[in-house]
């Protein structure tokens, strides 16, 4: 409705606006006449949840697989955005997101890409979640995009840059036991190289989380 009565005044929507809200005629007509804004309506579709939006534009970009652009890109389905409270309508079909990342994966783009600070997605992964001081992806969804990550080769043993962390110690910083335990189970090291205060069991402790320590103490026994 609010739709209609912009354009019946005037209105337009950008093409990344028509594939974040799902408007999938318009975005694959946008995507048509303006190649040259690939990459934004990618990043609309990945966000708002579009699957056949990011699988056309996938097929039109050229960028290297280990271009650091697509950090950006392949963050978006994790934000869950159609499903957050700022939303009215929240009863999207949440199990297109890990699709959605799989499908950047499936097309060969690397899942070890640096983000911001030298961070990696499975440090994102850690710290992510929140929406307005409220949860927006539930555990389960968190640990499907890091298993998805995982299987695609995604490394454990990265240090950003501010924490001087790698992501078994931001799982630890932020409480996700799960995530611990998975990123355990695929060998993340429980004591790595770096400075005392950074380890993932510092970071535990730090911050009260005393299973999560107890697990790291049991696992480097």
């Amino acid at each position: 409705p609010m739709k209609r009565l912009l354009y019946r005044y005037g209105g337009s929507m950008t093409p990344e606006g028509a594939a974040l809200e799902c408007d999938t005629s318009a975005a694959a007509m946008a995507l048509r006449l303006q190649p040259e804004l690939t990459d934004r309506i990618l990043w609309g579709a990945a966000c708002g949840g579009d699957p056949a939006i990011v699988g056309m534009c996938l097929r039109g970009m050229d960028w290297a697989e280990d271009d650091p652009r697509w950090y950006g890109l392949m963050e978006q389905p994790i934000r869950i955005w159609p499903c957050a409270p700022h939303r009215k309508h929240r009863d999207f079909d949440r199990s297109v997101f890990p699709e959605i990342l799989e499908m950047f994966l499936k097309h060969g783009i690397n899942p070890n890409i640096p983000g911001r600070r030298n961070t990696s997605l499975l440090h994102h992964l850690a710290a992510t979640g929140l929406v307005w001081g409220q949860p927006n992806l539930l555990e389960e969804e968190r640990l499907a995009f890091a298993r998805l990550l995982l299987v695609y080769g995604a490394k454990l043993d990265r240090q950003d840059t501010v924490l001087k962390s790698t992501p078994l110690a931001w799982a630890a910083r932020w409480g996700r036991d799960e995530l611990v335990s998975l990123y355990l189970a695929h060998g993340a090291n429980p004591d790595p190289e770096g400075e005392p205060w950074s380890t993932p069991l510092s970071w535990a402790k730090r911050y009260g989380h005393q299973k999560i320590a107890q697990q790291l103490l049991d696992h480097d026994s």
